[in-house]
């Protein structure tokens, strides 16, 4: 129920501000508990003197108030049974995301997502468990060995494989990760291909340098962006000379030498690799583009862009890129681009964009992992079931030993949705809330 109310100065009986109330009666809060929202004009007098007001409130009726703490109103939440730990960290995920794709991930497990995905491995280990007990416990009555009969040891070995398939899978898919701190696309190419042109030409401003020296950009240079709601990081590098015995005579200086080796070393990290092939200086490129590729992982995307197209015209650049894409084309998409042509340059980033979004196609279905709490305990509930997998494998084996493997793996996807917790691991996680939620 919302009204509109005058806020007064209880001691000197002065207006404040007119204000609208809120009141939420508990169960159907967002906290589960009775909760009165105040909302005043934006001025931080009026909040300065609303504090000030309210800290008299327990001195003339004997009401505790206080200010909250970081994560206090989502920690009741919690408490209550509004949500679950991983719906708690969601609502701190949709305030800190930066991009749409992290919005509607963070949404999707907001809504539960992630709670039914670890309820159903739990549901299944549970099962696996109790089918373990029953043995147990007719053997005990039996006062027979502990063991199973062939069908149930096949059932147990064959579930237990299945979540242990299905949760590595999750683990080594790492989309989440894209989402939270952003896709990597180096620049790269040999010195004067106009790699820092191309930067400064993405990013609408000038963020590196440009010269007709070769070997002018000697460190990484990173830029973030968002890419139609995808987090991106350009990141140029220097040009790559020949790195052969003889490297300190072809280069400048040892610090280009280094600046080479650093960009080669940084496609480890690198999602998607942007090539520049410099058609005024076509071996260097050739010789450039060589070492890339024996320095690229194969699950690294590589756009290879004859670059200065203006310089050209048209049949000549056809027969450039015929030329790449007969050589190349088995392992690149193959463009053109003028970093004084605007829209060759949109065409990039377009094309840039499908490239990482073949990644991230089904976040609409299914929210990735990007918490290192979840990931934590996903591999401890790996850790269990290869033990309780090794033990099923023997002719005997000991069945009070595969129970309490599985009842570990469940209790550690219990930890991840807060059904176990403690206040230390509640601290850590609300404490990076703001104040206010």
């Amino acid at each position: 129920m919302a009204t509109l109310r005058t806020i007064y100065d209880q001691e000197q009986f002065t207006p404040i501000d007119k204000a609208i109330t809120v009141y939420f009666p508990g169960p159907n809060s967002y906290t589960g508990e009775d909760v009165v929202e105040i909302h005043t004009h934006g001025s931080r007098a009026i909040v300065s003197q609303l504090f000030a007001a309210l800290r008299h409130i327990p001195r003339a009726h004997g009401i505790g108030l206080r200010q909250a703490e970081r994560g206090e109103f989502t920690r009741r939440a919690f408490y209550n049974g509004k949500m679950d730990l991983t719906q708690a960290e969601a609502i701190r995920d949709i305030i800190a995301s930066e991009t749409a794709l992290e919005m509607q991930n963070a949404a999707l497990k907001l809504h539960g997502g992630l709670t039914q995905l670890y309820g159903m491995w739990a549901d299944r280990l549970r099962h696996l468990l109790a089918t373990v007990e029953a043995r147990i416990e007719f053997d005990e009555q039996a006062l027979a060995d502990l063991q199973t009969t062939q069908p149930e040891q096949t059932i147990l070995l064959q579930g237990l494989a299945q979540v242990e398939e299905e949760i590595r899978r999750q683990l080594e898919d790492t989309k989440g990760e894209i989402l939270t701190n952003g896709a990597n696309v180096s620049i790269l190419g040999p010195p004067n291909a106009g790699k820092s042109s191309l930067m400064n030409a993405i990013c609408d401003r000038h963020v590196a340098i440009v010269s007709d020296l070769p070997g002018t950009t000697r460190d990484l240079i990173q830029v973030k962006y968002d890419l139609n709601g995808m987090k991106v990081t350009f990141v140029d590098t220097a040009g790559i000379r020949e790195m052969g015995p003889n490297v300190e005579a072809k280069s400048h200086n040892e610090v280009e030498m280094q600046g080479i080796e650093k960009a080669l070393q940084y496609l480890n990290d690198t999602r998607l690799a942007i090539f520049l092939f410099d058609h005024t200086n076509v071996e260097l490129s050739k010789h450039a583009l060589d070492v890339t590729l024996q320095n690229l992982s194969h699950d690294t995307h590589l756009i290879i862009c004859l670059s200065k197209s203006d310089l050209i015209d048209t049949a000549q650049s056809t027969q450039f890129m015929r030329t790449i894409e007969s050589k190349y084309g088995y392992r690149a998409q193959i463009t053109s681009i003028s970093n004084k042509e605007p829209h060759t340059v949109e065409a990039l980033l377009q094309l840039v964009h499908q490239q990482l979004a073949t990644e991230l196609s089904h976040v609409q279905k299914q929210p990735f992992i990007t918490e290192a709490r979840h990931r934590s305990h996903l591999r401890n509930v790996l850790k269990q079931i290869k033990i309780a997998l090794e033990s099923l494998a023997n002719a005997r084996p000991d069945l009070e030993i595969v129970a309490e493997n599985i009842r570990e793996a469940t209790s550690q996807i219990s930890y991840i949705i807060g059904e176990q917790t403690n206040e230390q691991v509640l601290d850590a996680i609300f404490r990076t809330f703001c104040i206010g939620k």
